[in-house]
């Protein structure tokens, strides 16, 4: 339950600390005086969105601050799972904190945390119906959860659906993603294949490109390569002047003196080493000279060789035979990823099948639980309908099937409403009037918080279109709720103000030309004399007081 809620410097409020008792509590004031105000600070500290525009003094910081009296594993375990310590006498300490640069802050007992925790405390602390909730009742996801919150909780079945749910989701959009990338690849796959092909084909080798360079190269200038090099082979070792015949004669000669000379002694190796270089260089020649000779086949293997690498360098845009093996190994991958994919593909399907099949087995289990609870609730829902001056109310709920899997199974649910005896069930949102709209969902918040896990009710102007004897019977149902939840109504109605155990009243004043909102609890006269202001709107007369008083007992 709420324990306490403290405010400052939000919206029209300067500074107030409230405290709350379990049992009924009513606040009420004009209109325009800031009753949903309180809404909106104790929704700051539930994780909703903050503003600077909420600051009363922008020079300030604005903090909300509220005690909850809770004892839930469920809090426990999501303390723990956050690092936040828990308090010895079962009390839940929020605070939010907004700073005038528009900076928020929150702390669970004193400690600092993410608005994400707040949330998830949320779930477990309290349920704030607002005026504009009501209309939530044609929502068919709103009346799934409503129902989803009445099964038993041994027949639930969402945890179990949830992770298999979100792996189905992430199966899916891994599928979609891979039949885009291979209709793409249908598209393309052709041209890399014939690509692949023609580059497998020539079977390129590296340093190929130079090697064949070189070897056209000898075949274009063959002639006048082999002319020079036979040249050089006549004056090396023919004629009375043969170089090599020389040579070998000035070194016998060299020999005969080295004794003498020390130096040229020294020298003699190297001139006979040279004779030798030139002997095996003359050799080298006469075999290069042989192999000029080309076949013209020979050559035109050649040439065709260098022609269709050119051509597919030209084509691809690159310079070299290298660049070209680059080339042909990217395709290679190209054509092994795809590969690659479709037995991805083929694995995914099959998980897919797999989790389709217990999905589908889960939102049967489900559906069944819902139809079940569904049947509860609509009874139990007219039960509290004819307690608040609806008897003849009658309520359906219809089921559909949709062919896609949810985040909440399969099932789509409308609510068909009736008001009056003999009528046809039709649409709720098309046949309710306002204040069968507020009845249908008190009723309904009084039959699903009957076992509720949450504790504290906060409903804001929920008697929205009704009056008189409604309104009395709507306040004694907020009053039988109380005895198992804390039930804090914020009406215009006496009727309901009249009954509650605690009375807070709301009122708007004008302090150094400045609006401000103050919120006082009230003692047994003020409640009085409160409620009789709102029976003869304005000074109370002693018919109102009196009228006052029955309302009362």
């Amino acid at each position: 339950m709420l324990k306490q809620l403290s405010i400052e410097n939000y919206a029209l409020i300067r500074s107030v600390s409230l405290t709350f008792e379990s049992g009924f509590t009513v606040i009420t004031g004009e209109t325009g005086a800031g009753k949903s105000i309180l809404l909106g600070a104790l929704g700051l500290l539930l994780g909703n969105r903050a503003e600077t525009q909420v600051l009363f003094d922008k020079e300030k910081k604005c903090v909300v601050e509220a005690v909850f009296v809770i004892r839930r594993p469920e809090v426990s375990r999501i303390l723990a799972d956050n690092d936040l310590d828990e308090a010895d006498d079962g009390t839940l300490l929020l605070r939010r904190e907004i700073t005038a640069a528009g900076k928020s802050r929150a702390f669970v007992n004193d400690t600092p945390c993410g608005l994400s925790v707040l949330k998830e405390l949320a779930a477990y602390l309290v349920d704030i119906h607002s005026q504009h909730k009501t209309m939530d009742m044609v929502r068919p996801s709103f009346l799934l959860e409503i129902v989803d919150g009445y099964i038993p909780e041994e027949n639930r079945v969402a945890a179990e659906y949830a992770p298999l749910y979100r792996r189905y989701g992430c199966v899916q959009a891994e599928l979609q993603t891979l039949r885009e990338a291979r209709q793409a690849w249908e598209r393309e796959q052709d041209y890399w294949r014939f690509l692949y092909d023609e580059l497998q084909t020539m079977q390129l080798r590296a340093g190929e490109q130079a090697e064949l360079e070189s070897v056209f190269a000898q075949q274009q200038h063959a002639e006048q390569i082999k002319a020079v090099m036979e040249e050089a082979q006549a004056a090396w070792e023919q004629g009375e002047n043969a170089l090599e015949s020389r040579l070998t004669h000035i070194i016998q000669q060299l020999r005969k003196i080295a004794a003498y000379h020390a130096e040229l002694q020294t020298a003699l190796p190297r001139w006979e080493s040279a004779l030798i270089e030139l002997k095996d260089l003359q050799r080298d020649l006469r075999t290069w000279s042989g192999a000029l000779d080309f076949s013209p086949a020979e050559k035109a293997a050649n040439e065709e060789r260098l022609s269709r690498i050119y051509a597919l360098e030209n084509k691809h845009r690159v310079q070299t035979v290298e660049e070209l093996i680059a080339l042909r190994d990217e395709t290679a991958l190209k054509l092994k990823a795809e590969d690659g994919r479709a037995e991805e593909q083929a694995r995914l399907e099959a998980e897919a099948a797999e989790l389709t099949v217990d999905l589908s087995a889960l939102a049967a289990r489900w559906r069944a639980a819902r139809l079940k609870a569904g049947e509860q609730l609509v009874r139990k829902t007219q039960e509290a309908l004819a307690d608040l001056a609806m008897p003849d109310a009658t309520l359906v709920l219809q089921w559909e099937e949709e062919a896609a899997f949810g985040p909440r199974g399969k099932d789509k649910v409308r609510l068909l409403f009736n008001a009056n005896k003999g009528g046809e069930p039709a649409e709720l949102g098309k046949v309710a009037s306002g204040g069968e709209l507020s009845r249908l969902m008190l009723a309904i918040k009084s039959v699903i918080h009957e076992n509720s896990l949450i504790h504290c009710l906060i409903l804001d102007e929920i008697d929205t279109g009704v009056s008189g004897e409604t309104a009395a019977k709507m306040a004694g149902m907020m009053r039988r709720m109380a005895q198992y939840m804390q039930v804090i109504s914020i009406t215009h109605l006496p009727q309901i103000a009249a009954k509650a155990d605690a009375h807070y009243r709301v009122s708007k004043l004008v302090e150094a030309e400045r609006s401000l909102s103050r919120i006082a609890l009230l003692d047994a006269a003020a409640h009085r004399e409160t409620i009789a202001a709102m029976l003869s709107d304005g000074r109370p007369t002693r018919e109102a007081l009196e009228a006052a008083d029955v309302l009362i007992k």
